[in-house]
Formats: structure tokens, C-alpha cells, sequence
């Protein structure tokens, strides 16, 4: 399955706030500012770049139905939610890449546990 779109979010690893705010653009979020949550965000933009229409909302639960169901197989490069209002795209094993991420609200890779995982969806393309 083609994941280009993991191959943006990798490359955007170690963005942190203030520097966030460009991925609001690929929302409809008014008025961002250096200190709001933007995991979905972060998931639309990375989608956008490579011409994939996301949820468009800043909103991790905007993504609970969005494209397809992926549960049963859990792929590299799925958008996945969490019970804690959070999305990411899946890696590797239990790791995670998103937005607003660990103690320094960061762009990285990190340790999520599966059972936190509520929908895992793809793009209806791939």
C-alpha cells in the first residue's frame, strides 16, 4: 500500500510550536496560535501535500469515519484515533508519528498504546 505521505511526516520530525502554525492552513481553524493542539492538523497538512483531501477540521475525532476502515489489518501510514482526542499516523510496532506529541507538544515518533486506538482509517485511494 503507498504511503507517501508518511515519507512528509518523517521529514517534518522535531517541528515544534510556534513553527506548528502552517499546518492550520490545511484546516478550517480561524485563529491558531502557538498553543493550540494541532495533531489533526498536523495529519491534513501532511495528507494535502501529497493531493489527498483530509477532514479539513482541526478536530482529532473528525477522522473516526473518515476513508476506510483499516482496523483488521492496522497498516503503516494509517490515521489513527484515540480515545484521549489524538490522531497520528501508525509506524512501526506501537509508535506513532504526529503532531503535538510528547512533553514538548513536538512533531516525533512515540510509544502508543494500541488499546488507546479507537478507528484506524486510510484514504479511499490507496
Amino acid at each position: 500500500m503507498k504511503t507517501p505521505w508518511m515519507d512528509i511526516a518523517e521529514k517534518e520530525i522535531g517541528v515544534k510550536e510556534p513553527d506548528d502554525l502552517k499546518y492550520f492552513s490545511a484546516t478550517n481553524y480561524p485563529n491558531p496560535d502557538g498553543h493550540t493542539p494541532y495533531c489533526s492538523a498536523f495529519e491534513n497538512w501532511c495528507l494535502k501535500q501529497v493531493g489527498i483531501k483530509g477532514t479539513g477540521s482541526a478536530a482529532a475525532f473528525s477522522w473516526k469515519h473518515w476513508g476506510k476502515d483499516v482496523s483488521d489489518t492496522k497498516p503503516f501510514g494509517a490515521i489513527v484515533v484515540f480515545s484521549f482526542s489524538h490522531v497520528a499516523f501508525k509506524h512501526h510496532g506501537e509508535n506513532f508519528i504526529g503532531g503535538n506529541q510528547k512533553g514538548d507538544h513536538e512533531v516525533c515518533i512515540e510509544h502508543i498504546p494500541m488499546e488507546d486506538a479507537i478507528a484506524w482509517r486510510m484514504p479511499e485511494t490507496t
